[in-house]
């Protein structure tokens, strides 16, 4: 049985197929419940069956965890671009544009091509709807499938996919990698993913499939991380490689350009400055290294300068990212749930030592959240820097009142600012901090990626970017 599907203009615009897309079911920013099963495959597998399945002809990188999925992603994508293949890379949240989830060595998705693209796959998203009882395709289902037909019809060799939530359940799950990669576990989203270590692990190891190894990086909680994974990828007969016990690093030197490490690998000790920042950029950066040299356990044609010139050359932007204004430094970082602050105000700590002497003692720092993000434990957290909160509030329709942030904050006993409560732009708010804090501050923004983006946005026509204009 056919159905009609709704007529598009002739000539759609970009802003137009992107509002269209964005009435479907979304996640991320909407507000509503549609009203169905939200987190299963059936969706997925019949959207794609009708498109002809274009993910299953490309060699696939999937990668989970609740930490490091992004920076993992884009380091492996560096690297694979540099042995000279071309790599798809699908990833999210984004920053200012949709279309930065989608790119080709590092370019991302044009308008024209994302239009196209639409055009071509809205019926079936329609049909999906209508034939079959599972609700409305999600738009995060949507912009996957997007991604995979963009990757086959430009033969890419590799395609590096982030999943979204999860794992198991995850619409990225449909795919049969030749790696899988498992980052650092913590506790996030656990209405969906469960409350303890134990569930989550459970839920992101759910991408293990038979006879695939799966990398899985260093672990905060590792007594319990370990075992569980280890335990479902010998029930696949996977191959398992634990980063922890086969790699190790030393950090030679840190700077606000970044860190010269050095890290010994199965195949080779790999010398390279990494421009990230961050202990847990260094062990994303071992969990890659031996990602890839599982790929070249495979006989892929990868050698020891492509890994060190990829990890030189990446980027991954609001994520402990400097940037420097006068006598200031800011940092920006998209510290979401607790476990992420733990390890941003660890990391800032260590640093206030070494490369960040000369700026003053105190901490000024831009906080917003979203409503599902964990408020009170990530100002916990940060509150070991003794910090000055000013609190802000994004764009994005989740988030969180500002003067919730200020309540919660003075409940903690974190000092705030009485300054007027009506700059709720952060905007606004950055200019107040550079024009009434005249000495030299460290500033962080941080909380959730749309706020790291508001900054980013403030700062783009006159920052530098650990020494990239």
């Amino acid at each position: 049985m056919s159905y009609p599907t709704p007529e598009l203009p002739a000539k759609l615009s970009y802003d137009e197929a992107v509002d269209l897309s964005m009435e479907l079911v979304d996640f991320e920013r909407g507000l509503r419940n549609p009203g169905h099963s939200s987190f299963h495959l059936n969706r997925m597998a019949h959207l794609t069956e009708l498109i002809g399945n274009p993910h299953c002809n490309t060699r696939t990188i999937h990668i989970a965890g609740t930490k490091g999925k992004g920076s993992v992603a884009s380091m492996v994508s560096s690297i694979l671009a540099t042995a000279n293949f071309r790599v798809g890379l699908t990833t999210s949240p984004h920053i200012h544009s949709l279309r930065e989830r989608i790119n080709i060595n590092g370019d991302n998705i044009s308008r024209s091509e994302f239009i196209r693209i639409l055009e071509y796959l809205w019926p079936f998203v329609i049909q999906v709807e209508k034939e079959f009882n599972y609700g409305q395709v999600t738009w995060f289902e949507f912009m996957i499938t997007v991604a995979f037909i963009y990757f086959y019809e430009n033969e890419v060799d590799y395609q590096v996919v982030e999943t979204g939530l999860g794992g198991r359940l995850d619409a990225t799950n449909i795919l049969i990698p030749d790696i899988s990669i498992i980052t650092s576990i913590s506790r996030d989203h656990t209405k969906i993913l469960g409350d303890s270590i134990l569930d989550i692990s459970k839920e992101k190891a759910g991408i293990i499939k038979r006879g695939v190894p799966v990398v899985l990086a260093p672990q905060y909680y590792a007594h319990e991380v370990i075992p569980v994974v280890k335990d479902i990828a010998r029930g696949l007969d996977a191959q398992f490689i634990n980063v922890c016990e086969m790699y190790r690093y030393d950090i030679e030197s840190v700077s606000l350009e970044g860190q010269k490490i050095s890290v010994y690998g199965r195949y080779y000790d790999y010398k390279f400055s990494l421009p990230l920042l961050g202990l847990h950029q260094i062990e994303n950066a071992m969990t890659v290294i031996a990602s890839v040299e599982s790929l070249m356990d495979m006989d892929v044609n990868i050698n020891k300068s492509d890994i060190e010139k990829g990890l030189e050359n990446v980027f991954w932007p609001a994520r402990m990212e400097i940037l420097k204004s006068g006598n200031k430094v800011i940092i920006v970082d998209g510290a979401h749930n607790e476990f992420s602050a733990k390890r941003l105000a660890e990391s800032i700590i260590e640093y206030r030592k070494k490369i960040l002497k000369e700026y003053s003692s105190q901490v000024i720092i831009v906080f917003g959240v979203l409503n599902n993000h964990e408020c009170e434990n990530i100002l916990k957290e940060l509150s070991l820097l003794k910090p000055i909160v000013f609190p802000v509030q994004s764009e994005h329709p989740k988030a969180t009142q500002i003067e919730d942030i200020f309540e919660l904050a003075n409940t903690l006993g974190i000092d705030t600012i009485d300054y007027d409560k009506r700059l709720k732009d952060i905007s606004d708010v950055m200019n107040y901090i550079t024009m009434n804090f005249d000495h030299k501050n460290i500033i962080l923004v941080t909380g959730s990626i749309s706020v790291a983006a508001d900054a980013l946005e403030w700062h783009k026509n006159d920052f530098k970017v650990n020494n990239v204009t």
